[in-house]
């Protein structure tokens, strides 16, 4: 029978100073901007996008205070962790969502404000009360195009608030015990370094397993490095502590299941193994095979096909984002409504949002993407060979298009400021 990694149970005494400092910065700063971001979104889609990214940013700070640095290696006490560091998260969203509700006259001074938030801290019969309140309220769901689309309040408001908490619970323990679970070194008392490695397919794969439940660990020694991009193949995780004499190895099958209409092709995954114990020999055999992954398993497709739907969606995106640009420059033109319009927070959010996926969509045009050149369409069923690969980054004149808009929309947003303070 094989073995796999198993959990100490183990922790350092660091997670309880560290999981209090998480409590006390992480958590209020992480909330704050949540609460905030989403009160000035002029779209109710976007906010279901910003708390998705914030709650990322929540588990990533929460899971690498709680768990990595503080060396949990207990899934029960990460679980713990993720429960309490949730609802602490969950009442001071809370809070703060009740200290953005207030009147604007009652806000005050700074010393006004920290006496608001302090009483609103100390009463949850208020801050619930207020969400009950919201409930009765609802809000007008509503885009950036088509503006208010539906009221949505009572029961099914509360229903939707309830699911989102379950999903931030279930999506932070997750986490958090998914790092948990890590391979670590107990006697080097630090955890095992990761390498990722790409196999190979393994050519009678039940017979693989069969031998792994029979305690036959050489046959992962046997896999060898992969040769062609865009075939089935095998991920290979590594895991090495420098102070152990074993290594730990999870394996992936991707079995290739053609491309879409983008030249991306796809994989269907199938877990092999996880976190199974190998002897040194076979391990350094797989580092072996690892020092020939310098290029990825997959590459874009790219023929006639492809190439006339990028240009086709190129000319949409620009028309559209010209579009956009010139009806708030031809607003910034007038003045009798130029004034409301520019020194409105939610368009300053809008525009802030805009350069902001410009500012993304430039840095990734010079980003190098591995590629197969296929004008004669003959990749739709076969591999191609790491030779035939070459890495590339967006055309030129994609450069151009992001660099200009990501300019105007920045000028944009001066005026905007310029307008809110004068």
């Amino acid at each position: 029978m094989y073995q796999t990694y198993k959990l100490s149970g183990k922790f350092s005494a660091a997670f309880f100073p560290l999981f209090l400092l998480t409590a006390v910065m992480v958590v209020p700063a992480v909330s704050f901007l949540n609460v905030l971001l989403t009160w000035y979104i002029p779209s109710t889609f976007l906010d279901l996008v910003v708390y998705v990214i914030t709650l990322m940013l929540f588990a990533w700070l929460s899971s690498k205070y709680c768990v990595r640095v503080s060396k949990v290696r207990n899934k029960k006490l990460a679980g713990w962790a993720a429960f309490l560091l949730t609802l602490w998260f969950l009442y001071l969203s809370a809070v703060v969502f009740y200290l953005m509700k207030l009147p604007q006259e009652s806000v005050g001074n700074m010393q006004q404000q920290l006496s608001n938030a302090a009483r609103a801290f100390l009463d949850p019969a208020g801050i619930l009360a207020a969400l009950k309140q919201q409930m009765n309220e609802g809000y007008m769901v509503e885009t950036l195009r088509k503006g208010v689309l539906f009221h949505l309040g009572g029961t099914l408001l509360g229903v939707l608030w309830g699911l989102k908490a379950a999903a931030t619970l279930g999506y932070l323990m997750f986490y958090l015990k998914d790092d948990s679970i890590q391979p670590f070194d107990e006697t080097e008392k630090r955890w095992a370094v990761k390498s990722e490695l790409l196999l190979a397919q393994i050519p009678d794969l039940e017979e693989f397993k069969k031998q792994l439940l029979i305690g036959n660990g050489r046959v992962v020694q046997d896999l060898t490095a992969l040769e062609r991009v865009n075939a089935t193949h095998v991920e290979a995780t590594l895991y090495h502590a420098p102070g152990d004499a074993c290594f730990y190895v999870t394996l992936t099958n991707k079995l290739r299941k053609g491309e879409d209409n983008k030249g991306n092709v796809k994989f269907e995954e199938e877990d092999i193994l996880q976190f199974l114990k190998i002897d040194q020999l076979a391990g350094n055999s797989l580092l072996t095979q690892g020092r020939r992954q310098d290029i990825p398993a997959e590459a874009r497709i790219i023929n006639s096909k492809v190439k006339t739907g990028g240009r086709l969606s190129f000319v949409q995106m620009a028309i559209l984002s010209i579009v956009q640009i010139g009806l708030l420059i031809a607003l910034a033109s007038k003045r009798e409504i130029m004034l409301e319009v520019f020194s409105n927070a939610a368009v300053f959010f809008y525009l802030c949002l805009n350069t902001f996926v410009w500012a993304i969509g430039l840095w990734g045009s010079f980003q190098q993407e591995a590629v197969v050149r296929d004008d004669w369409d003959n990749m739709g069923s076969g591999s191609a060979g790491r030779w035939q690969v070459t890495m590339e980054s967006s055309p030129g004149y994609y450069k151009v298009f992001y660099l200009a808009m990501f300019l105007v929309s920045l000028l944009l947003i001066i005026y905007c400021v310029k307008e809110m303070i004068l």
